[in-house]
C-alpha cells in the first residue's frame, strides 16, 4: 500500500514538474526541447527530483524486463485487465520520461 502511494506521488509530482513549462508550448505532452535540459540538470542537481528519477527509472528497468500484457478488457473499474491496463500507462510513461532524460 506504501509503495503505491509512493510511486502515486512521484508520478503526480513528475507530471506537474514536466508539465509547468510545457503548458505554453506546442505541442508537448511532458517534456519540451527547453526544459528538458533543465530537467536533466535538475535530476543531477536536486536530491528530492534524483530519489523521484531513480524511483521512475526503476519502473521503467522492471517494465521492460517483461513482455508486454495487453488483456482484452472484461471487468469495470478496479478489476484485474482495467488494473492492468493502468499499469501498462505507467510503464509506458515512466520509459518515455526515462528515455527522454537518459538518451
Amino acid at each position: 500500500m506504501v509503495a503505491i502511494l509512493v510511486r502515486k506521488t512521484v508520478f503526480i509530482s513528475l507530471f506537474i514538474f514536466f508539465t509547468i513549462g510545457a503548458v505554453a508550448q506546442h505541442p508537448s505532452l511532458l517534456l519540451t526541447q527547453k526544459n528538458l535540459a533543465e530537467v536533466v540538470t535538475g535530476v543531477a542537481e536536486y536530491p528530492l527530483l534524483k530519489k523521484s528519477f531513480a524511483s521512475l527509472k526503476a519502473l521503467a528497468d522492471e517494465a521492460v524486463k517483461h513482455p508486454i500484457n495487453v488483456p482484452v478488457p472484461k471487468d469495470g473499474g478496479g478489476g484485474f485487465t482495467h488494473e492492468q491496463h493502468k499499469r501498462n500507462y505507467q510503464y509506458v510513461l515512466a520509459c518515455g520520461i526515462a528515455y527522454q532524460i537518459t538518451k
